[in-house]
C-alpha cells in the first residue's frame, strides 16, 4: 500500500496495524503527485496495469487527473 498522507507517520501506521496490515506492506509518502510521478514506472515494470485509488470525494478528481497525466507521460 502506498499512502499519501498529511497525518503523522505514526498515526498512519497505527491505522494499518490495527487493520492487521504489516508495516512491510505500507509505504508512506508525502503527497499524491510524488506517489504518481515516482511509482508509475515501478507499476509498469511489475506489469501492474490497474490500481485502487482511495481518497475523499473532494480529492478524487485531482488524484485521477494526476494519475492519468503521469501514466501518459511515462509510456514508452
Amino acid at each position: 500500500m502506498w499512502v499519501s498522507s498529511g497525518s503523522h507517520p505514526d498515526k498512519s501506521r497505527a491505522i494499518f496495524q490495527a487493520a492487521g496490515i504489516a508495516d512491510s506492506r505500507v509505504y508512506l509518502d508525502t503527497d499524491t503527485v510524488t506517489n504518481f510521478t515516482t511509482l508509475v514506472r515501478v507499476f509498469q515494470q511489475q506489469q501492474i496495469q490497474h490500481i485502487f485509488l482511495i481518497t475523499s470525494d473532494f480529492h478524487m478528481p485531482r488524484a485521477k487527473a494526476i494519475a492519468s497525466v503521469n501514466k501518459k507521460s511515462s509510456l514508452p
